[in-house]
This record gives structure tokens, C-alpha cells and sequence, in this order.
């Protein structure tokens, strides 16, 4: 079979920017589709074939439809997504990033049986008992952002070469909530943690060979799930649990833990929600074996120290 070409979707985001760099080391070729900006953080990797700069919100995508059916064996990897998950945006500006383009996606390549890689959320799953399966049915999606991402797996699904995979909370990219909470404290601000939303975290190295696993999947599974082996934590439990390893180090002050700013989510019916994704189908089917976030977060900062949680 022809190497495959990987064709980024919202490749400017956190997690792309962690796989283009796994896909260097590898050398597997990508193609990068960004919507916004000039592309130039591109040209530092060879893996990446073009960039082409397109919001697949217009109706013209003609650019991007010559970029795939010019490849012999593409895969998209639909990374697209809100860098806000809450607040101010509406339900629209979620659905248009996260779900409608999904569909018009499917339909441009269906001809050619492209296989299509969904990057979806636990927030689709925010019940209150956690540890869903790779198979439970989406009931209480978490938010305007949950429900736009659980309409986006249904449009991944519904295409017959769809697949999704779902992953926690993802640690150990630059700009991701834990180096938020510390550059927060560094700059003598309070960062908020919520104290009653439950999640299983998830390393990006983790998720990058998850990623790369699946290229070569010829099962019948179509839903997967990458998430930490540890028990579900809340934002508040991890944050004390790195500033602990991070004042160990000396690279922050031991009174940090008082800088947190401790705040329930406003839940209507007052129980907490538990984002917890249960792993086991997908270890079966891949080989996967969920490791520690903590040593995921201890490898993060070890492996480059001067830009990940140092401010």
C-alpha cells in the first residue's frame, strides 16, 4: 500500500501542533489546513507537504478538494475546534467549528472512501457515574461546546469510513490548562479550577500514537477512547498535584498552592459531573495501554523544560 498522507484539519491547534511534530520524527507526510493566520510555523517541518489556508465554513472548498484527491492514500484528522469552550460563544459558533463541517467533509470525499478521523471530547459524556464505555450512547453532553462536538461524532459516524476517538482532558501541549494555572500564578493572578468536574486526563504522546494506530485499524470498532489509567481527578486535584512536583523542582514557590482560585460549576441539579472515559475496548482492539498523567506531565517536563510549564 501507498505511505499514507495525513491531512490536518485545524492543524494550527494544540494537539496538531504536537502531531505534526510526532509525524515529523516518523516522517509521515501531511498536508496542514489551517483556517486562520499565514501558515509560516509550517515550513519548519518537511513532513508537511502544503498548507493551505481554508474555513471550512464557505462553500468554496475547492483548494482543499484538489489537495486530497491529489494524494494516493489520504487520511483526514479532523482536529478543528474552539480554543473557548464556555462563556460568550453560542451554540452556532460551536456547531459551525465543530460539527457542520464534519458533514460537508464526508460528502467531499465519500466517492474515494477516504477514511475520516473524528477528534471529539469526554464533555460529550458529563453524566455523573463516569467511566463510559467506547460504546455508551452520548445522554448529557456538557455544554453548548458537548453537544456541538456529539453532533460532529454523529456526522464521523454516519460516513461509512468515519471513525471517532475521544479523548480526556489533553495535558502536555504548550498553552494547555495546566500551563495556563502556573503562568497564571507566575503572573500573580488566581487561576480558577473546578473542584466538582471530574475528568480522566490525557497525555499527548498518548494520544499521538493512538492517533498513528488507527491509520492501519481494519476492525469493526468505530468509537475509540484515550484517557489516563488513573481515577478520575478534578482541575483543582491536578493543579495541586503538579504545583507540588513543579515547587519540588524549584521552579515555583512553595506558597503557590494559596494563588488557586478553588469554584464549583454551576450544575442546575448541584451534583458534579464526571468526564471519565473507560479504555478497555480500545486497549483490546489496539494494543493500547493507558499509562499515569502524572508521569505523562513528569515526561512533558523533562523532555522540554524551558518551554512547557516554565513562564
Amino acid at each position: 500500500m501507498n505511505e499514507r498522507t495525513e491531512i490536518m484539519i485545524g492543524a494550527n491547534g494544540k494537539i496538531a501542533g504536537e502531531y505534526l511534530d510526532y509525524l515529523e520524527l516518523k516522517g509521515i507526510p501531511s498536508v496542514a489546513v489551517y483556517p486562520t493566520g499565514d501558515g509560516e510555523n509550517f515550513r519548519k517541518y518537511s513532513c508537511v507537504k502544503s498548507a493551505i489556508k481554508q474555513d471550512l465554513r464557505d462553500n468554496n472548498l475547492g483548494e482543499l478538494e484538489q489537495a486530497i484527491m491529489s494524494e494516493k492514500n489520504p487520511r483526514i484528522i479532523y482536529l478543528a475546534v474552539e480554543k473557548r469552550m464556555s462563556g460568550d460563544i453560542s451554540f452556532n459558533d460551536h456547531f459551525v467549528v465543530n460539527a457542520l463541517p464534519v458533514k460537508k467533509l464526508a460528502d467531499l470525499i465519500s466517492e474515494r472512501k477516504i477514511p475520516l478521523l473524528y477528534a471529539s471530547s469526554d464533555m460529550v459524556l458529563a453524566g455523573n457515574k463516569g467511566d463510559f464505555s467506547e460504546n455508551s450512547v452520548p445522554e448529557e453532553p456538557f455544554g453548548k461546546y458537548g453537544i456541538s462536538k456529539f453532533i460532529g461524532e454523529q456526522h464521523a459516524l454516519n460516513y461509512p469510513y468515519g471513525k471517532v476517538i475521544r479523548l480526556g482532558n489533553v495535558l502536555g501541549t504548550k498553552g494547555d490548562f495546566l500551563s495556563f494555572v502556573v503562568k497564571t500564578i507566575k503572573e500573580g493572578g488566581n487561576p480558577k479550577v473546578w473542584t466538582n468536574v471530574y475528568n480522566r486526563f490525557t497525555g499527548i504522546n498518548e494520544v499521538c500514537m493512538v492517533f498513528n494506530k488507527l491509520a492501519n485499524y481494519s476492525g469493526k470498532q468505530k468509537v475509540f477512547h484515550v484517557a489516563s489509567n488513573n481515577q478520575p481527578m478534578s482541575r483543582e486535584e491536578i493543579s495541586e498535584r503538579t504545583l507540588d512536583l513543579l515547587v519540588d523542582r524549584g521552579i515555583i514557590p512553595k506558597d503557590s498552592f494559596k494563588k488557586l482560585c478553588k469554584v464549583e460549576h454551576d450544575f442546575r441539579d448541584g451534583r458534579p459531573r464526571v468526564l471519565s472515559l473507560n479504555t478497555d475496548i480500545t486497549s483490546h482492539e489496539l494494543g493500547y495501554r493507558p499509562t499515569s498523567i502524572m508521569c505523562s506531565i513528569l515526561e512533558k517536563i523533562d523532555e522540554r523544560e524551558s518551554d512547557y510549564l516554565r513562564f
